[in-house]
């Protein structure tokens, strides 16, 4: 693999796969290790794509499998919900926080589909790929956490349908 081709993909990729690893582990550490690991992987298997698509769902379904791996294996208490709030964005608004705080509040398998979805504008099939399920569950899924997400926020539709 060529320097250029790993930093353009770093560059492209870095806060997908760090933003998908703090919200599925809520660690800083722990995120930061797989951030690093799916880079070293890409790095060292120089997977080829057609697409840069393609490319991108690689390296989420890796963070996804790593991510999963180090939630097994880890008996770690995750971090405050206030302390991620802090790590994931500077300066929200009020409102941001607010929601930023609903999502991390939501189980694992929910908040990892929301984060994908509204805030890596990834595709309802592309998520199921990456998270190996059927598309119709990703569906469910993103209606059942916009209903908890309207429940949490006080009835205020900051997802659309």
């Amino acid at each position: 693999m060529t320097e250029e081709k790993f930093e353009n993909a770093l560059s492209l990729y870095r806060r997908t796969v760090y933003g998908l690893a703090l919200t599925m582990l809520r660690s800083k550490p722990d995120a930061e290790d797989v951030f690093q690991e799916v880079f070293l992987l890409y790095y060292s298997k120089s997977p080829e794509f057609e697409t840069a698509e393609q490319e991108k769902s690689w390296l989420t379904q890796t963070a996804v499998n790593l991510c999963r791996r180090v939630m097994r294996s880890a008996s770690k208490a995750p971090l405050p919900l206030d302390e991620v709030s802090k790590m994931a964005a500077p300066q929200p608004t009020a409102d941001e926080a607010a929601v930023w705080e609903a999502v991390q509040s939501l189980k694992e398998k929910y908040r990892t589909t929301v984060y994908l979805y509204y805030f890596e504008r990834m595709p309802a099939l592309q998520i199921a790929k990456v998270m190996k399920v059927p598309e119709s569950t990703v569906r469910v899924r993103l209606s059942r956490a916009r209903k908890i997400l309207r429940d949490k926020l006080n009835g205020k539709e900051w997802f659309d349908e």
